[in-house]
Formats: C-alpha cells, sequence, structure tokens
C-alpha cells in the first residue's frame, strides 16, 4: 500500500515535480465475487503492506480499493500509483481508479472516480488545474481545489493509455497512444488511428498534432 513519508515529501515539494514511472499492461483478469471480497479484505487490513513494500515507513494513506482488480494485477496498482507534493498545501495521489487530494494532515480533501485505471496526472499552479488521463485514453481536466471535473473527453477502444506533462508556466501536454489501433482490423475493416500530442491551456485545446500509426 501506499505510505505517507514525510521527510520525502518535504525534500521533493520545492520542485513540485513527481519520479515518472512505466505503466505496464494490466491484464483483464476477471475475479469471483468472493475472490474480490478476499483480496479487498487485505488490502484494507493492511496485510498486503509487506508483501509489495517493505522498505518504507509512515503512516498508511486512506484509499479506496480499486474496482474489479484481481490479487494478480493489485501489485501493478501498487507500484504504477503516483503522488504529487504540493507547494501550498498537502499532496496528490493518483492510485487505481481515483485521484485523491490530501491536506497537511493526511485527510481526504477530495477523490475523483475515473471509468479505468489512472494512467497519469500533471498539475498546473498557475491556472490551480489537474490534467490526467485513464484507460483507454480517456482525458479528463479538475479543478485542484475543489476535484470539480471541468472536462473530459473519453476515446473507448484498444487506446493503450496518455502520458501528461506540465509545459511552461500555465499548460500542459497530452499525448496519446494507439497502439492496439495502429494497424486497424481486417475483419472490421476500420483504418489505423494515429497517434497524436496536444497542447492544453485552461479547459481549451490550443493545438493537436497527429503521428504516423508506425511512430514510437
Amino acid at each position: 500500500m501506499i505510505v505517507y513519508d514525510n521527510s520525502a515529501i518535504q525534500a521533493r515539494s520545492v520542485k513540485n515535480t513527481a519520479v515518472a514511472v512505466s505503466i505496464p499492461e494490466v491484464s483483464p483478469t476477471k475475479t469471483s465475487e468472493v475472490e474480490t471480497q478476499e483480496i479487498k479484505q487485505e488490502f484494507e487490513s493492511g496485510l498486503l503492506i509487506d508483501e509489495y513494500i517493505t522498505d518504507f515507513n509512515g503512516t498508511k494513506l486512506p484509499l479506496d480499493y480499486p474496482e474489479n482488480v484481481s490479487k494478480e494485477n493489485l501489485s501493478t496498482y501498487i507500484e504504477t500509483a503516483k503522488v504529487l507534493p504540493l507547494k501550498t498545501q498537502g499532496f496528490i495521489v493518483g492510485f487505481g481508479d481515483k485521484i485523491y487530494k490530501f491536506g497537511n494532515k493526511l485527510q481526504v480533501v477530495w477523490k475523483y472516480k475515473t471509468a479505468q485505471q489512472v494512467i497519469a496526472f500533471a498539475f498546473v499552479e498557475t491556472t490551480n488545474l489537474i490534467y490526467g488521463t485513464a484507460g483507454d485514453n480517456a482525458m479528463f481536466i479538475l479543478d485542484a481545489e475543489t476535484g470539480k471535473e471541468l472536462h473530459t473527453y473519453g476515446r473507448n477502444g484498444r487506446a493503450a493509455y496518455g502520458i501528461v506533462q506540465k509545459f511552461g508556466k500555465d499548460t500542459a501536454i497530452v499525448m496519446d497512444n494507439f497502439s492496439m489501433y495502429r494497424e486497424g482490423d481486417r475483419n472490421i475493416n476500420y483504418a489505423s488511428m494515429n497517434d497524436g500530442i496536444s497542447l492544453w491551456h485552461n479547459t481549451e485545446e490550443i493545438w493537436h498534432q497527429d503521428f504516423p500509426p508506425d511512430a514510437e
């Protein structure tokens, strides 16, 4: 499980950045209701802490158990969780299918639920906005103060993921990865889909540029 380490957060808060992580694909393993309940009980009791994290001490954050996740995939959700300290107060956490904002006393200020696993997010201080992506290349923009959804755009299907990066003082870049669409589908007979990159300011897309389907 994710634990809060005050010294580590304070050390990183000066730059207001988070460590980038690779995003392994999570297989859609189905679990029975009984197995799901057992995993949830393990998760909530803290028994999974020793299994996945053994070199950190701190306070366990009150995070919700991700929905429809097998025990085999739970470690991936934990390993790819992201904690972003804020210069003002508290920090933002992306874990499972939710984005959380915590205050300085580790209380949940708000939480935002996505349809699938949160992949990436970035915080732009000057506009106080959070730009994020989730599974199937869904994209959303939140008010960092309240957690209110200001914009959302879903691209359902076999899209892989979108990476988000703060750019300049008041903009963010969102990158699309449509790797599962690049070669199209001969049976359905639809064309391949380009990857892309777009620049956002507030809730407006300033520009968008496609990449060829075979680009990296």
